[in-house]
C-alpha cells in the first residue's frame, strides 16, 4: 500500500523539497536579475562540472536521501543561487545502500548544477505564446 519502494518515496520528497523551496529562489534569483531576458533570446543552461555528497545515515531512506540532496545543494550554491536547485541538475540522482551490519542507510546525491531560467524569461515565453 501506498509507497512501499524507497525510490519512489525518494522522488516523492525530492519533488516536494522542490516545490517547498522553488518560489523562494526563483523570487531571490529574480530580485538579484537587472535585466530582462527578451522572448527570442534562450538563456544557455550553463551547467557547472559535477558534484557528489554523502548524506547522513538514517534508518529510513528517504531521509538518508534528502539529507544527501540538502547537502548537494547547499555545495552548488558555491556557483550561486541559480545553481541550487536539484530539479536543475544535469545527470542527477541519488544511490542510497543500506550500512553493512546496521539498520541505517546512507545515500549520495550526485550531478551536474545547472543555472536556473530567470523569471523574467519565463514570463517572457507564456506571454508570446
Amino acid at each position: 500500500t501506498g509507497m512501499q519502494n524507497p525510490s519512489a518515496r525518494i522522488m516523492f520528497f525530492i519533488a516536494m523539497l522542490g516545490i517547498l523551496t522553488a518560489p523562494d529562489l526563483a523570487l531571490a534569483a529574480a530580485e538579484k536579475t537587472d535585466q530582462a531576458v527578451p522572448a527570442s533570446e534562450d538563456p544557455p543552461k550553463l551547467c557547472q562540472k559535477g558534484i557528489k555528497r554523502s548524506g547522513l545515515p538514517s534508518k529510513l531512506s528517504t531521509v538518508a536521501g534528502l539529507s544527501a540532496i540538502r547537502l548537494w545543494t547547499q555545495a552548488a550554491m558555491k556557483h550561486g543561487d541559480n545553481y541550487s536547485m536539484w530539479h536543475n541538475a544535469q545527470s542527477s540522482g541519488v544511490k542510497c545502500e543500506k550500512l553493512e551490519n546496521s539498520d541505517y542507510y546512507r545515500c549520495i546525491a550526485s550531478g551536474k548544477p545547472c543555472r536556473a531560467i530567470s523569471l523574467d524569461h519565463a514570463t517572457a515565453e507564456g506571454q508570446s505564446n
